[in-house]
């Protein structure tokens, strides 16, 4: 492979025109987040108004309590329909991005409760008179969803234990008939709250297992628990203060209207009528989870796109005595250069595979929300860290919001699949497509982007081949000699695709944008995300000839130049992020004085001689 393409045009080298850089905002601010900005400013005021800010003396109840008070407020601001909401895609992105950087006590809730739930009842459901009741009282916020998939011993079909047992009156009774069955984590033990839940259970009818299927059940009402459902608060996390549980069934009973089968499940004389396997009855089942995978991913990088605005906002105050400020210091300006550069591919890449939701027709949408979810979320995590270091002991107070985002993506981290399963799956299913074992459209391989760039420079065509090389490897059964086995080798090429990919969405930005100089800024971020990824697998590249010692020079030298050209326009990239005020410390515009505030000091004691 060669690598004699010319270096990229630096944005040094356009006239530094000061009127232009309004321009060069409003371009990469429609790059990142699209043309509709009159949503994106709805949704952040009514984010913003929601007044989620840390309070001194509140506990662990009073902040649960208070996160389905601001649910309740945001339903009313945004029209008063959950339902309106979780069906319009591009309104609940939106949701979820603001939440997680505005209202971070509000984002763990909104998952269940709009998608999985609320969007769970609309896809799987069948329009029946109790399905609808429930959905009405949803929609009004009268009742907060969740689901109930996650079990003590696991969550996959195969070892889902929680039996829904078909009655000879219609009715179902669910049973936990063993510890690893009891349902763990969902956020309904707040004894004042309604909640109704989606349950997976593996339906039992006559005696036969006939798979994983959702059921829907008024788990908590104004009047308390249902009949046989038994709840047992578990101990706080460390982060996002929720209401979470441990949940026991013996024998509650939900309504034959409550099996969740909508056409391609129902009950006629007392049998069951499914014309699906049963495996893809679980798969169906949990169907719900694709939309929410990429939104609360998305979410996480939203996450990270507050934590470097914040540290680079404090980082133009913070001195040590004389010296120059902390945003004046390299070390520093490389990891928030390298971090905002992580940032614009993961907010280009979501935005890439959120839109596909949008169209039905698109048979790759679930499984690009599979391979871009731990990629987002692994990234996301990862900058905050950076971000809550350089911020020091400013970056460890909760005042400052760092921490929240942090322990919101490590939450999402987990929910919604957990990202080393996700990858395993991911990296797997190329293979299995090769052997006939799966569709095509399930082929992960060679995915392109929206609008897929036309230029192709020397580190992207390193990256392709690092995807190509992996997965023929895979396909022949050889591991390699870097992982310890086909799980390894799995998520090495998930990670390998995700990472071409996210290159590919910066690269097709930078071709497409109207406005010169953020087509120069754009392709300066993609050159330096591309050859972060080519250092990070330097060794890899290496073994295998497609790196030698010119290459890695040119690689430094690239990478150098592109962190020096990133530097000197920090405050645009970071300003397209459009972070609104927040009440931290460290975002205002004088800190030290920020804090005297906190403390209702008037002036410092004046010592007296």
């Amino acid at each position: 492979m060669t690598i004699t393409d010319p270096p990229a045009t630096l944005v040094s080298s356009l006239p530094d025109v000061s009127q232009h850089v309004d321009t060069t905002t409003t371009a990469l601010r429609a790059a990142l987040f699209g043309d509709d900005d009159q949503l994106h400013t709805r949704v952040q005021k009514a984010m913003v108004a929601l007044d989620d800010h840390y309070a001194r003396g509140d506990t662990h109840d009073a902040e649960v309590q208070r996160s389905y008070e601001m649910l309740r407020n945001l339903i009313r601001d945004l029209g008063g329909s959950s339902r309106r909401i979780a069906a319009d895609t591009a309104l609940l992105g939106a949701v979820f991005d603001w939440a997680a950087i505005a209202a971070p006590r509000l984002l763990p809730i909104m998952s269940g409760h709009f998608r999985l739930v609320v969007g769970g009842i609309d896809e799987l459901g069948n329009g029946s008179p109790y399905q609808q009741q429930c959905l009405d009282e949803l929609d009004r916020a009268e009742a907060i969803g969740v689901l109930m998939l996650t079990e003590l011993a696991g969550t996959n079909a195969t070892d889902m234990q929680t039996l829904a047992i078909h009655q000879p009156d219609g009715t179902f009774l669910l049973r936990t008939p063993n510890a690893g069955a009891v349902k763990f984590m969902p956020n309904v033990a707040a004894g004042n709250v309604p909640k109704t839940v989606i349950v997976t259970a593996r339906l039992m009818v006559d005696g036969v297992d006939e798979g994983v299927f959702p059921f829907l059940l008024r788990l908590r009402t104004d009047a308390g628990l249902a009949a046989g459902v038994h709840v047992a608060p578990l101990p706080e996390k460390a982060w996002a203060p929720m209401d979470n549980a441990m949940i026991m069934f013996q024998d509650a009973v939900v309504p034959a209207e409550g099996l969740l089968g909508g056409d391609w499940a129902h009950f006629a004389d007392g049998q069951l009528i499914c014309k699906l396997s049963r495996g893809a009855r679980f798969h169906r089942a949990i169907s719900p989870l694709q939309t929410g995978r990429i939104t609360l991913a998305s979410a996480a990088v939203a996450g990270a796109r507050a934590g470097t605005a914040i540290t680079w906002h404090y980082a133009k105050q913070r001195r040590a005595g004389s010296g120059p400020a902390l945003s004046e210091r390299d070390a520093f300006l490389r990891d928030l250069t390298s971090s905002v550069a992580q940032v614009y591919a993961m907010t280009l890449l979501a935005k890439d595979v959120r839109e596909r939701f949008a169209d039905d027709a698109d048979l790759t949408r679930s499984v690009r929300a599979m391979l871009a979810k731990p990629i987002l979320s692994n990234t996301a995590l990862a900058v905050l860290s950076i971000c809550r270091q350089r911020c020091a002991a400013q970056g460890a107070l909760r005042a400052n919001y760092i921490t929240d985002w942090a322990g919101n993506v490590e939450g999402i981290i987990t929910a919604e699949g957990e990202n080393q399963v996700l990858q395993v799956t991911t990296g797997k299913m190329a293979w299995q497509v090769a052997q006939g074992r799966g569709p095509s459209h399930l082929e992960v391989t060679g995915l392109s982007v929206a609008n897929s760039p036309g230029n192709t420079p020397w580190w992207q065509r390193l990256l392709t081949e690092r995807e190509r090389v992996l997965a023929s490897a895979a396909e022949a059964g050889d591991t390699g000699p870097d992982v310890l086995g086909a799980d390894s080798a799995a998520i090495e090429l998930s990670t390998a695709i995700a990472e071409r990919l996210a290159a590919d969405c910066v690269l097709a930005a930078a071709e497409h944008s109207w406005d010169r100089r953020a087509r120069g800024l754009l392709g300066v971020l993609a050159t330096a995300y591309g050859l972060e990824r080519l250092q990070e697998h330097a060794l890899w590249y290496t073994s295998q000839g497609l790196l030698n010692s010119e290459g890695a020079a040119r690689l430094g030298m690239e990478l150098t130049a592109c962190r020096r050209e990133l530097a000197d326009h920090l405050d645009i990239l970071v300003g397209a992020f459009d972070i609104p005020p927040l009440a931290a410390p460290i975002a205002a515009d004088d800190y030290q004085q920020a804090w005297l505030d906190f403390a209702d000091w008037d002036q410092l004691p004046v010592r007296r001689e």
